[in-house]
């Protein structure tokens, strides 16, 4: 039996991702690339999943190997084999042996088959139940773990799978306890969540997604979102998402917190007339929130730096069928506008994503420990740009996801 291609697939993702190359489009290109039959789900299991707790799997090998692979094709393989025998029920230990040889034979070479052999069955060995089936050892699990001081920033980083720097930056803001909470948030499932824009009626727009064949969470979870989050009880296929946002244009992917956040924004202003800027708004969501709220806007502009980002907001904007929605490709600091030429001007610009770890794995790996100081010196010049284009008497929204000082 060769090496399963789902498998290969998640492999070479996770290699260029160890690299340094940034997940989503990698993981999108993965997943399009995926023939019909074959499992995407599993594909997106593996890649995110072992990369979200990739910090305890690291610390795992080290307890069986004298010293790490220098190869990022062999760590990401010893990763994703651990994730596969510790965090995925119904996937043979014996299975995933024999698929992680025919990996390293075919991705790392013929002379490393018998290293990653024969670490794999001592892992199998202490940590797995005997048999076919395995099944995690809770107790040997924690005994991996025992040489590290409980409550210490080497055990919460290795533990909870984040980097050293960021735990220790939390612990001393935070305390241990609401760093503790912070950390197990952030593994946490991601529930997939709508939100209904205005004028649409959400009751409606619920039953049709339940037709589609997506499974909703009951209307109590809305909560304080004023019953327009649909939320959907797991994640769900990349098709059907697509459908659903094909079929119902007042329809935006939007996470709970985010909706939550939009709404005090918008809460807290006079609603417009004259024109309107989002100024860093790929994907699309907050400008499609900005003009359902404010239908007497005579102009959204919303704008972005990156060609793969403006193609990203002309998708959303074309689907939304909003004609007074204008997509512009520039930079915020340097914005082909005259000062003044706007009512409102939203900034959620550039900034270390501390608060939305949870929903990118990767994030946590690629931000480095002088990032939030660096884009907290590019928010404040985006600020003071966003301030020139406003008309006197208008009004400057900001937003951020980081949890950070800077």
């Amino acid at each position: 039996m060769s090496a399963a291609p789902v498998r290969g697939r998640a492999l070479r993702v996770l290699t260029e991702v160890y690299g340094g190359a940034g997940l989503d489009a990698l993981l999108d290109r993965a997943l399009d690339g995926t023939p019909a039959g074959q499992d995407k789900a599993f594909l997106a299991e593996l890649v995110r999943g072992t990369l979200q707790w990739r910090g305890r799997y690291q610390h795992i090998l080290q307890q069986f190997v004298r010293r790490l692979p220098a190869d990022d094709r062999l760590l990401a393989l010893f990763h994703l084999s651990l994730h596969q025998l510790l965090a995925l029920d119904g996937v043979p230990p014996f299975a995933v042996l024999h698929q992680a040889g025919e990996l390293c034979r075919r991705h790392v070479g013929e002379g490393k088959v018998g290293f990653v052999n024969g670490v794999l069955r001592a892992m199998m060995r202490r940590l797995l139940e005997p048999g076919n089936e395995g099944g995690v050892r809770p107790e040997a699990l924690a005994e991996v773990f025992r040489g590290l001081e409980p409550g210490s920033v080497e055990y919460l980083a290795a533990w909870h799978s984040h980097p050293v720097w960021l735990v220790r930056r939390w612990l001393e803001r935070f305390g241990p306890e609401r760093t503790a909470a912070l950390l197990a948030f952030n593994n946490g499932a991601v529930r997939p969540a709508f939100h209904v824009l205005r004028p649409a009626d959400p009751g409606p727009m619920a039953e049709a997604l339940k037709l589609l064949g997506l499974d909703l969470l009951g209307a109590e979870t809305a909560g304080a979102l004023g019953g327009r989050c649909l939320m959907l009880r797991e994640r769900a296929p990349r098709a059907l998402l697509a459908e659903a946002l094909r079929r119902h244009p007042p329809l935006i992917v939007q996470d709970p917190a985010v909706q939550e956040a939009t709404g005090w924004l918008l809460a807290g202003v006079p609603a417009p007339v004259g024109a309107v800027l989002d100024m860093c708004a790929a994907p699309g969501g907050k400008t499609a929130r900005l003009a359902a709220a404010w239908p007497q806007a005579e102009r959204v502009v919303a704008m972005d730096n990156r060609p793969h980002r403006v193609r990203m907001l002309r998708q959303t904007v074309a689907r939304l069928g909003d004609e007074r929605i204008e997509v512009v490709q520039g930079d915020g600091l340097a914005a082909p506008f005259p000062p003044g030429s706007f009512e409102v001007v939203l900034l959620d610009g550039p900034c270390s994503g501390t608060g939305v770890l949870r929903h990118h794995p990767d994030g946590r790996w690629q931000l480095g420990k002088n990032v939030p100081a660096r884009n907290g010196r590019i928010l404040r010049k985006l600020a003071h740009a966003a301030a020139d284009l406003l008309a006197p008497g208008g009004t400057m929204l900001y937003a951020t996801c980081s949890l950070e000082p800077h």
